[in-house]
């Protein structure tokens, strides 16, 4: 993570184009959205997910990208979906990436097939899962459209962390005004269970979700309770990237400040070889090129301008004149090209200036 905290615009362009010239920016975190088949049906899914899209990437594809992504500097590939454990070849793919020299791997899931797969997610050995959990007990289960989808995740938990022993195991809540009051009942679940950290990431308003959107009154309600929680109990609770620069708050509710790493530490391969800064299903004009007709170093080295240098030509007036303009570039990415609201830097120092 770059400090940024003391850089001007020039300084920032000037360290970002040296970095590329010299090849010493690395894509540490990769993230691959590997399908879009889903046994479940989520309301605010923003891949739109169920049905596996036409022509995804096969496993013979994927390899010889994850060894050049491991050549570029790669430390953690991560994978989403859809549902990764509906891929028949995920694990194969997991073993080659730790063969590869890529330290950490891990992938997001609903949970409903963990036990299933225990042993198998046992012997691959990842540094990181992720267990999606939207509401407290039937709740979820209708937000995720399955019966029984809430016993299954927290089930899903108990496995990967005391008989797996999975070294960091997290869950991570999508937020709206539906399901705000059901997030104390899942933490009070969470902590009679072993978990390393719960995450709440605001509703982001593409897939299925588009058109949804949190008020104001929604994100300053979550982030009094992320304060509160980790200021006053210790618990590891985190406030996901997509809120964007939080200014005083943002070491308060994330334990660090915020980067988006998005074109400078970390990409995303779509499941049809499409590379972007960060999955956004729903824009297929913000891709920067397909592996299936570039190679990802060519990529990665010759693309991403709208994240680095040319990040300045995508913001509007009023965050360039922002004294935050380089520690914020703009907060979240998807947030932006999605028209929802981006900056909560408001709300965020008025409830500083209560709380802290």
């Amino acid at each position: 993570m770059l400090d940024l905290s003391d850089v001007s615009i020039k300084e920032y362009n000037e360290l970002c184009t040296s970095l590329v010239e010299e090849q010493k920016l690395k894509p540490t975190i990769v993230q691959w959205q590997c399908t879009k088949e889903c046994n479940y049906h989520c309301i605010h899914c923003g891949s739109d997910s169920g049905k596996a899209a036409p022509d995804e990437l096969h496993s013979r594809e994927v390899l010889p990208v994850i060894d050049d992504l491991a050549n570029l500097g790669c430390q953690m590939f991560f994978l989403t979906g859809g549902e990764p454990l509906l891929r028949e070849d995920v694990f194969e793919i997991l073993d080659h990436a730790k063969d590869a020299g890529i330290s950490q791997t891990g992938f997001a899931t609903n949970g409903y097939a963990v036990e299933e797969y225990k042993d198998e997610i046992a012997r691959i050995e990842c540094a990181s899962i992720m267990v999606s959990i939207d509401g407290y007990g039937k709740k979820h289960d209708q937000i995720r459209g399955v019966p029984g989808a809430y016993e299954r995740a927290v089930r899903a938990i108990d496995i990967l962390k005391k008989d797996i022993g999975v070294p960091w195991v997290g869950t991570c809540t999508v937020f709206r005004e539906e399901n705000l009051p059901e997030i104390p009942k899942i933490l009070t679940d969470l902590l009679q269970r072993n978990f390393d950290y719960y995450r709440l990431n605001s509703v982001v308003p593409e897939g299925r979700a588009r058109g949804l959107s949190n008020p104001p009154s929604v994100i300053e309600k979550a982030l009094r309770f992320a304060l509160k929680k980790r200021k006053d109990e210790g618990i590891p609770l985190v406030m996901g990237e997509n809120l964007g620069f939080l200014g005083p708050l943002d070491e308060e509710v994330r334990g660090q400040p915020f980067f988006c790493g998005s074109g400078i530490g970390t990409l995303t391969i779509m499941e049809r070889g499409e590379i972007q800064g960060c999955n956004a299903s729903d824009f297929v004009h913000v891709n920067e090129g397909n592996i299936r007709e570039k190679n990802v170093k060519d990529i990665w080295w010759n693309g991403f301008h709208q994240f680095r240098t040319g990040i300045w030509d995508t913001l509007a007036e009023q965050c360039l004149e922002c004294k935050y303009a380089v520690q914020c570039r703009g907060g979240c990415w998807k947030m932006r090209i999605t028209n929802a609201q981006f900056c909560y830097l408001d709300i965020a120092e008025k409830i500083a200036e209560e709380m802290l």
